[in-house]
């Protein structure tokens, strides 16, 4: 807004955002990387978004494990970004949760719940998803 549109710019930008490890910005480069079907490469800075702390990324990046987009099916990681999303205040996520729980083992709820610092919460997770 307020000065011409220079894609060029933009993309150089962008680039340098993306190298210093500006998570919004490697959310937004996966989102260019997903659209031109490089789906491998866009999971891996999706991963890097999210690390960050980019939330918009969590949701995707655990749908994205659980279908196999980008690489081999991890319910695991797909658990892991749900369950973090919690930290960042969204509790809109159980019914996604519990659906993917009720597919997984003890173990992989376990190591999920482990992997967000939640390791307290596996039984009740457990419990819950295999009534």
């Amino acid at each position: 807004m307020g000065v011409e549109r220079d894609e060029a710019k933009s993309e150089a930008l962008l680039g340098e955002a993306v190298k210093s490890g500006l998570p919004t910005a490697c959310g937004l480069f996966a989102d260019r990387l997903s659209k031109q079907g490089n789906f491998e490469e866009a999971r891996r800075y999706y991963q890097i978004a999210a690390e960050g702390g980019f939330t918009e990324a969590m949701p995707l990046l655990a749908k994205w494990y659980r279908d196999g987009i980008g690489g081999p099916p991890d319910k695991v990681q797909a658990l892991r970004w749900l369950l973090k999303l919690i930290d960042f205040g969204d509790n809109s996520r159980w019914r996604e949760i519990m659906s993917l729980a009720r597919s997984m083992s003890d173990e992989e709820i376990r190591e999920a719940t482990r992997l967000v610092d939640r390791a307290d919460e596996a039984d009740f997770l457990i419990q819950k998803a295999k009534r």
